[in-house]
């Protein structure tokens, strides 16, 4: 159709599409490659805040101070985008608080050198100082040895007095609270791809990168950004408004001008 459509166009129709397919693509060899949200066969899809809201809600309905364990690694997970395994891992020694009186963490992650370095939010903070101070309360009346501290050697998240929380343990209690909640199953490293699509919503694509430890955009765009439904909807209708105003002020100018 090159033809019809240089005389459609005024110009090379390649020029105009490569002109197009750069902003949305990337150069592959002679082609192009489109990215942005390519589901993963590995850990599901990417929840909505709503889900992971209501999910939270339910996890912490457990008793004692296991429901605010829950609440405080769910929350850290969602917020952080944090590896599932980097933060059960978490050590005491490994939380240090701020001027602010804000949490950061060091998460030491597969493959990483440096450990990743997380600065928790209020929210997640006090959370997290609720589960250590339920914990120790429950320790001391049973008379358990262990203790947490934040900002001390020693084992965060905890099952009882000398076990830690572990990974299957905690699957198995992500997926008790989305039955109670009654939302689609989420995996752990579904929260991950959650806050990687929220997060790249409303920042620079490479600002998520970094936030979330990916060494450049391609595995972000490719593994964990998930375009959702009302994103989409939302950009079509700001660019149909944009378009009826354009209209309209062209409109305007094409008017010819009214004598007296």
């Amino acid at each position: 159709m090159r033809p019809e459509l240089l005389r459609l166009l005024g110009e090379e129709p390649n020029t105009r599409l490569d002109r197009a397919l750069r902003a949305v693509a990337q150069r592959l060899g002679a082609g192009w490659r489109l990215t942005g949200g390519a589901p993963r066969r590995r850990g599901g899809r990417a929840p909505s805040a709503g889900q992971v809201g209501e999910v939270l809600v339910a996890v912490k309905r457990a008793p004692g101070y296991l429901g605010a364990r829950n609440l405080a690694f769910f929350t850290i997970l969602a917020e952080t985008g944090a590896r599932f395994n980097a933060l059960r891992e978490l050590d005491g020694a490994d939380c240090i608080e701020m001027p602010s009186g804000r949490l950061r963490i060091f998460l030491h992650e597969k493959g990483k050198a440096a450990p990743r370095e997380v600065e928790l939010s209020r929210d997640a903070t006090d959370r997290l100082r609720s589960y250590a101070d339920a914990f120790n309360y429950v320790a001391a009346v049973r008379r358990w040895p262990a203790r947490i501290r934040l900002g001390q050697p020693g084992t965060v998240w905890r099952n009882s007095s000398r076990g830690c929380w572990s990974g299957e343990d905690i699957r198995a209690t992500l997926r008790a609270g989305c039955s109670a909640a009654e939302v689609p199953e989420i995996t752990p490293h579904a929260l991950r791809r959650a806050f990687a699509t929220d997060a790249a919503s409303v920042l620079p694509r490479h600002t998520v990168a970094q936030a979330g430890g990916w060494t450049g955009l391609d595995r972000l765009d490719d593994h964990y950004v998930q375009p959702r439904g009302e994103a989409i909807r939302e950009k079509l209708s700001r660019a149909e408004q944009h378009t009826a105003q354009r209209d309209g002020v062209e409109g305007e100018l094409r008017e010819p001008a009214s004598t007296l």
